[in-house]
């Protein structure tokens, strides 16, 4: 599941707007519809953030796609 699918499953989830989302992120709801829409990721900072808004742990927002590749990637450098 992409990081846009993450976000917008735990948005719901919690009957957040996307504005509302933005606001307690300390962003533009338009960087945050980018973030939604897979067209740019957040920093590190605002991961940080959108796991304390949603109350989760950082690494269920990061797409599993990811892992796995970082996974094998230490697998080949091996």
């Amino acid at each position: 599941m992409k990081l846009g699918c993450i976000l917008r499953k735990l948005r719901t989830q919690h009957n957040f707007s996307q504005q509302e989302v933005a606001d307690k992120v300390g962003v533009s709801q338009s960087t945050y519809f980018t973030w939604e829409n897979d067209r740019t990721i957040p920093n590190i900072k605002c991961y940080f953030k959108l796991s304390s808004v949603f109350g989760v742990d950082i690494k269920d927002l990061i797409p599993r796609e990811l892992i796995i590749e970082t996974d094998l990637a230490k697998i080949d450098d091996n």
